[in-house]
């Protein structure tokens, strides 16, 4: 009767915690709540077989499965928060250029009315499946399932403006479309990521035409993009219906066609970005993924429109390299990965360059499957990864294998100093180099300089971008021609350091060390520690019926119960 009425009671204030809770989260995340939870549903219904599954489940789970293997696992089996939200981030930004909000690292996690989807939106959906699966960390099919929700709902942002397109140019959804019109659509559609109006449908005809002119006036690779566009609508609704309609295309046509440029733009924009970096390595200093300050905005200057932030801009996006004396450097990788060379911003998540160092990474967790491996192992690996600009080096020849064996074979295929400081970093670690830490991560850089950005330490730089640099020091993150000269000719009178050797450039290494991830206990859930406590009482009672019936045994006590009979209640959680 004790354990039961204990129960009972316990259950009580759980259930009216929980109420509590629940309430709160109520309003707190009220603004299109019930449409991400249907979302989610229908995606949990499609993974449990109670519903139809989502096509892209399987190339989803095929593209978290090497982080899967390398990421280290709660004591459950399960990724944690921190660890889902790494691997989801990075997913995207290898399937589509996507940076969403809420998934990158430092994420601002205020609550306001207007940021409750642009930054609630993955908290939000992890409380979910908290509640669905248990607070014991995320399994693969879990974080996949968790990876398509996400872009259903971007797939609904797009459908919403797609619709407000239409509006704009006064064309009805139930109304079918004429080529011409129908790559007007899809230029419109793009001009609205791209320049960030989020209330297409409050122009007209008029003003849409008028801002696509300005993008054919002020994005070089505008011609491009409409030639790119126009494909996509071909091949898309041809996949869709092969014997497409002579009587033009419908808007569930336009529909498929827009969703798969918002899916594709990311690797359309790579083009355009990799004429950045190819542009910028004209200059580069010695093969170390860093061009001069000066020979930079030289560049910018050839280029026009390119190349023109502010100093103090690209030391607050990591870019700027001080460690030496004399002209700064700036770090062509961490340029590149920098919010500058976003292209576009929807609020839910940026469009921006690839990170080339996300294929090394996957190419390292794919072979060693695990979140630590030998300095020989990641040698091995490393030596047989190619990049746009790094190739695989060359075989000793059989003399030296016979000379330096075997080891040193292995060893041959990277400058010394570079396998010294593998060596050293496995010294921390007893043996084994973290894959997940900061001087792995640095050490990518100087293996790979132009592709694995320089890891700065936590709280070191706070890459944003151009406009929230603006609203927080009221000063532009670029300058105009005459700024840039000056700025050039300021440069070259200052103090100019040396070129710098092959091993010059290692006296930048730092040796502070950052993990990023560890194993660690997963959060004990409401039911969980209902559970423990449920099973500890039952312990307690059959520890005291097992000393009351020794006592009775050896001791002749009577203690009142019918032990030939008795049985246990019954307790179901519901």
């Amino acid at each position: 009767m004790l354990f039961t009425l204990t129960f009972l009671a316990l259950a009580g204030t759980v259930n009216a915690n929980f109420l509590q809770k629940n309430a709160t989260k109520m309003r707190l995340k009220a603004l299109s709540e019930a449409s991400i939870e249907e979302r989610f549903l229908a995606e949990v219904r499609g993974l449990t077989g109670k519903g139809p599954a989502d096509l892209e489940l399987p190339a989803i789970k095929a593209a978290l499965e090497p982080m899967w293997l390398g990421l280290p696992k709660n004591q459950h089996g399960g990724l944690d928060q921190g660890q889902v939200k790494y691997a989801l981030h990075r997913l995207f930004v290898q399937r589509h250029g996507w940076h969403i909000d809420g998934l990158n690292a430092g994420t601002n996690d205020t609550v306001s009315a207007a940021g409750i989807i642009r930054e609630k939106v993955p908290t939000f959906l992890m409380e979910l499946f908290e509640e669905a699966f248990g607070a014991t960390g995320l399994k693969l099919d879990e974080i996949a399932v968790f990876a398509a929700t996400l872009e259903r709902l971007i797939h609904d942002e797009t459908i919403d403006r797609l619709k407000d397109v239409y509006l704009a140019l006064g064309m009805d959804v139930s109304s079918m479309q004429n080529t011409a019109e129908a790559d007007f659509i899809m230029q419109a559609f793009m001009m609205s990521l791209v320049l960030g109006l989020d209330k297409v449908k409050e122009q007209d005809r008029t003003r849409v035409t008028e801002s696509i002119g300005f993008l054919e006036r002020s994005y070089p690779a505008w011609g491009e993009a409409k030639a790119w566009l126009k494909s996509t609508l071909q091949t898309t609704v041809s996949a869709l219906e092969p014997a497409t309609a002579t009587d033009g295309f419908s808007f569930k046509q336009m529909e498929r066609a827009t969703e798969e440029a918002a899916m594709t733009f990311g690797k359309f924009l790579d083009r355009s970005c990799m004429d950045i970096k190819n542009a910028i390595l004209e200059s580069e200093e010695k093969g170390s993924g860093r061009v001069l300050l000066s020979d930079f905005y030289k560049k910018g200057a050839e280029k026009g429109m390119l190349f023109r932030e502010k100093p103090d801009y690209l030391r607050q996006l990591g870019a700027l390299d001080e460690s030496q004396k004399g002209e700064p450097r700036m770090i062509v990788a961490n340029y590149m990965t920098s919010p500058t060379n976003c292209l576009i911003e929807t609020g839910f998540y940026n469009v921006c360059c690839l990170n080339e160092c996300e294929s090394v990474m996957g190419q390292l967790e794919r072979a060693i499957g695990a979140p630590q491996a030998t300095p020989d192992k990641i040698v091995e690996v490393i030596s047989s990864i190619t990049t746009s600009t790094v190739m695989v080096p060359k075989h000793l020849d059989d003399n030296e294998l016979l000379e330096h064996g075997e080891d040193h074979h292995v060893e041959a295929h990277l400058p010394k100093g570079m396998v010294d400081k593998l060596r050293s970093a496995a010294e921390r670690n007893g043996g084994q180099v973290p894959l997940y830490g900061r001087l792995f991560a640095q050490w990518l850089h100087f293996v790979f300089p132009r592709e694995c950005p320089f890891p700065h330490t936590a709280g070191a730089i706070n890459p944003v971008t151009g406009a929230d640099y603006f609203k927080t020091t009221q000063e532009r993150s670029s300058m105009g021609k005459a700024e840039m000269q000056n700025m050039i000719d300021k440069l070259a009178a200052g103090e100019q350091g040396q070129e710098e050797s092959d091993e010059d450039i290692l006296k930048r290494w730092s040796d502070e060390e950052e993990i990023l991830f560890l194993p660690t206990e997963a959060p004990r859930t409401v039911l969980g520690s209902m559970l423990r406590l449920v099973f500890g009482l039952v312990m307690l009672g059959c520890v005291g019926f097992a000393g009351m019936e020794a006592a009775k045994r050896f001791g002749g006590m009577d203690v009142g119960i019918d032990t030939k009979n008795w049985q246990p209640e019954k307790s179901h959680i519901l």
